[in-house]
């Protein structure tokens, strides 16, 4: 029998944020978040229950590489993910609901509640600057109108490459 133990998932995710990231050619971008839970998910799930991180990767290609791990999932659910654009007025403060860029997904939650899901997206990070970008997990397995809610989001933030 397996148990489960809040440290699991929050290594799980220790080591997806620490991979290394291939050496990146000029122009080359990463980007990572840290996903917090939304007030949605804190009365769900419980206070801050739900975390995770984000890492996009673009060695100067027309497409990005996205890996994300969410932690404090019921276990065996599935969601979607998303990027989306930042608030206009204030990009860093909030997402700006319903501007999608990207899907993302799905996220199928492990025994732990942990779920890691890989997407190569067809948009490069070329011009986007910090907080532009949102990953947002939802509740639920599809894309529906009106959207479900957001579980974790966090702020893209753009790293030189080798920092």
């Amino acid at each position: 029998m397996m148990l489960r133990t809040p440290l699991m998932p929050a290594v799980l995710l220790a080591v997806l944020v620490t991979l290394p990231v291939p050496a990146l050619a000029g122009g080359a971008r990463v980007g990572n978040a840290t996903l917090s839970s939304t007030p949605f998910a804190n009365a769900a799930y419980g206070l801050g229950v739900v975390s995770g991180q984000a890492r996009l990767s673009n060695a100067g290609r027309a497409t990005t590489s996205v890996v994300v791990g969410v932690a404090g999932l019921q276990p065996g659910t599935t969601h979607i993910g998303h990027i989306h654009f930042g608030d206009a007025a204030d990009p860093c403060a909030r997402l700006q609901p319903g501007a999608i860029i990207e899907d993302l997904g799905p996220f199928v939650a492990n025994a732990h509640g942990t779920a890691v899901a890989r997407t190569v997206i067809e948009t490069p990070t070329v011009g986007v600057d910090d907080c532009e970008w949102w990953v947002a997990i939802h509740e639920g397995p599809e894309n529906a109108t009106p959207q479900t809610p957001a579980i974790a989001i966090g702020a893209l933030r753009f790293v030189a490459p080798g920092s």
